[in-house]
């Protein structure tokens, strides 16, 4: 009876330790997002008061020993935490122990069953943005599973460059990666959804329950189909980033691309 305990008690743990773990691929690139995240801010703490306490005590070893940052910035004077960040890489399906709100953050990646989670608290304003520097490093699990799914998305423009107040053209093109035949559907309003520099453009709300009423595609092996959209301009000199993204849901994790093009 002792020896059946035993066994059934490691057989236990070692199912707790594999639900904790991440693909070998996937825990590679989580570690160098948050390996990006803290060199990036560690080469600005010099210029930010609130980061001059930012170094290797930030960080601590999660889930499947990925590193995670934990940090806060008191107020000698009158100890506020005037600031505070936090990134970890979890589980897809695990509680954000965050919390709520609009200083918590998470983003999902369906696909490869992980989440990035933290939490963004800033006092001022004028207090560093570690937003942008997330998105940034986190492009390497936005890009390996982009990777995973058997279709992509590519938004490709006519011209590199266009003048103030120009029409921009841009074609959208949908492939089947795979050598099968896969039932896809149509390109058209109810299937694609844009964002021209962050602000949707030319489509409805992006919703999958609508991808049901559009008539569906066979793509053969390595096929494409190609659709073409022209965005009215914008009357100022600037970059314009275009954002497509496919409706039709693959495991949660959708089919998307973007491009920037100049205007002068």
């Amino acid at each position: 009876r002792v020896i059946l305990l035993t066994i059934g008690f490691i057989l236990t743990l070692s199912g707790a330790v594999r639900a904790q773990t991440f693909d070998p691929v996937v825990r590679d690139l989580a570690e160098q997002v948050i390996q990006g995240v803290y060199d990036d801010m560690k080469n600005v703490s010099q210029d930010y008061p609130e980061l001059k306490g930012f170094n290797a005590a930030a960080l601590s070893k999660g889930i499947d020993n990925v590193t995670k940052i934990e940090y806060e910035y008191i107020n000698d004077k009158t100890l506020d935490k005037v600031y505070r960040f936090a990134v970890e890489v979890v589980p897809l399906d695990q509680v954000n122990t965050y919390g709520q709100g609009p200083k918590v953050f998470e983003i999902a990646y369906p696909v490869l069953n992980i989440k990035l989670i933290g939490l963004l608290d800033r006092k001022y304003a004028s207090h560093f943005d570690a937003e942008p520097v997330i998105f940034k490093n986190a492009k390497k699990l936005l890009q390996y599973e982009q990777q995973q799914i058997p279709y992509a998305l590519e938004v490709k423009s006519e011209k590199n460059v266009y003048n103030a107040g120009e029409p921009i053209e841009f074609t959208i093109i949908l492939k089947n990666k795979t050598n099968q035949n896969l039932k896809l559907r149509e390109l058209n309003e109810e299937t694609l959804f844009f964002k021209f520099n962050g602000k949707e453009w030319g489509t409805r709300a992006m919703d999958p329950a609508n991808v049901r009423h559009v008539l569906p595609v066979i793509l053969g092996p390595q096929e494409s189909i190609t659709t073409t959209f022209y965005h009215e301009g914008v009357r100022r000199p600037q970059n314009v980033v275009i954002e497509g993204r496919y409706a039709l849901p693959y495991n949660g994790s959708f089919a998307q691309d973007k491009i920037s093009v100049e205007v002068k």
